[in-house]
């Protein structure tokens, strides 16, 4: 299950930080967002990761879960996804449902989805290889 899964990852970055040059970090080092200091390591990471790839690389099916009022993952994430994955997935777009889903409706719905899809895909084999 992914839920609010980033992958556009330099769109994220850009989005949180405003107007740094992640490239141009020096490895060493932390740089302050919202006023948490994050390792400069962290973030040149993440710009050379090859998302693509990693996707492709998922061998089970995936439900991907993200709310419609997510302000910090766009929800066009949950569709790249979908579209990129080569195994079986299914969106589920909570209405209303910000990034991190906490509210009682959310988790309800987050239940009567989980709890199923697990069941399906653990019955049929695919899930705990």
């Amino acid at each position: 299950t992914l839920i609010a899964t980033p992958v556009d990852l330099s769109r994220l970055l850009g989005t949180l930080s405003g107007k740094i040059n992640f490239k141009d970090l020096p490895k060493a080092g932390t740089t302050t967002i919202d006023g948490i200091p994050i390792h400069n390591e962290f973030f040149l990471e993440a710009l050379s990761l090859d998302m693509q790839s990693a996707m492709r690389s998922v061998a089970v099916p995936a439900l991907i879960i993200h709310g419609a009022r997510d302000a910090v993952v766009d929800v066009e994430n949950a569709r790249h996804l979908k579209d990129s994955l080569i195994n079986e997935n299914k969106v589920i777009i909570v209405p209303d449902g910000d990034h991190n889903l906490t509210r009682e409706e959310d988790i309800r719905m987050l239940k009567s989805a989980i709890i199923p899809w697990i069941s399906t895909h653990e019955n049929n084999g695919v899930l705990g290889r």
